[in-house]
């Protein structure tokens, strides 16, 4: 992971210096990259080609949206020109965490929502849509442990 982050780092810097237009703001976590752009749709399409001519083998897939996109477990939306979050999950994620009949200590299968609850609030600048998943959480976990006790009953 070290060595893709710092070659990404260098391939990085060939992109900025050999681009005349930069992203207004940019974020990259390994190798998802983010960013704000203001040079309208055309230069996008000049940069993101740059971006792919720097190494034959680094080759980036650009998806853009004007008012909301996806970003890790982040989806972003922009409301009355202010820049909104919420909990962003692929359709394919089942929620499957650790099984609470598994030999792990309790103090591990409770920090899993935990965890969860913690990351919702790191994201959420909603207070009501917090709230909401919130509720989403507690539910998902008291349906996974009746499930489990019946078939243990069974």
């Amino acid at each position: 992971m070290n060595y893709a982050c710092t070659y990404l780092g260098e391939w990085e810097e060939t992109l900025f210096q050999n681009s005349n237009l930069q992203p207004y703001s940019y974020w990259r976590y390994v190798d998802d990259i983010w960013g704000i752009w203001e040079h309208g749709l055309d230069e996008l399409k000049t940069f993101h080609e740059l971006s792919n001519n720097i190494h034959p083998r680094i080759q980036t897939e650009m998806r853009y949206l004007t008012d909301k996109i996806e970003f890790l477990d982040v989806f972003v939306n922009i409301e009355n020109g202010e820049l909104k979050k919420d909990l962003y999950t692929k359709s394919t994620d089942k929620q499957q965490y650790l099984h609470v009949s598994s030999s792990h200590p309790n103090s591990v299968k409770n920090a899993i929502p935990y965890g969860l609850g913690i990351r919702v609030k790191r994201i959420y600048s909603i207070e009501e849509n917090y709230q909401i998943r919130r509720e989403e959480i507690k539910t998902h976990r008291k349906q996974r442990d009746i499930t489990i006790r019946q078939l243990k009953i069974n």
